[in-house]
């Protein structure tokens, strides 16, 4: 049975909490492209949220700052739009943070 996307991020999350980070980061890269295959706006933003996150941890703020403009400004249906708040207000924070704002 293949692997879904869903199933990719959650093993990313794994590896990331058991400090796998390159691996973690490798596969969250595959799940974001996998997500845009397959036109899963959720899965899209929560990956790309959680890849941004990890590049700010590691000092890589260029490459996390698309990741993270993406997750505030990219909309879903309105049925699905309260399922992102967490990571809309994740990236907002971080965002606010790398320009120097509160």
């Amino acid at each position: 049975m293949p692997v879904t996307p869903e199933q990719q991020f959650q093993k990313a999350l794994l590896l990331l909490d058991r400090g796998e980070i390159e691996r973690g980061e490798s596969i969250l890269r595959e799940v974001v492209a996998a997500a845009d295959v397959s036109r899963d706006e959720l899965l899209s933003v929560r990956s790309r949220c959680c890849l941004g996150v990890l590049l700010v941890e590691l000092d890589r703020i260029n490459e996390a700052r698309p990741l993270l403009e993406f997750v505030v400004e990219h909309s879903v249906s309105p049925d699905s739009d309260d399922v992102l708040d967490f990571e809309r207000q994740t990236a907002r924070d971080l965002l606010a943070r790398l320009t120097g704002g509160t």
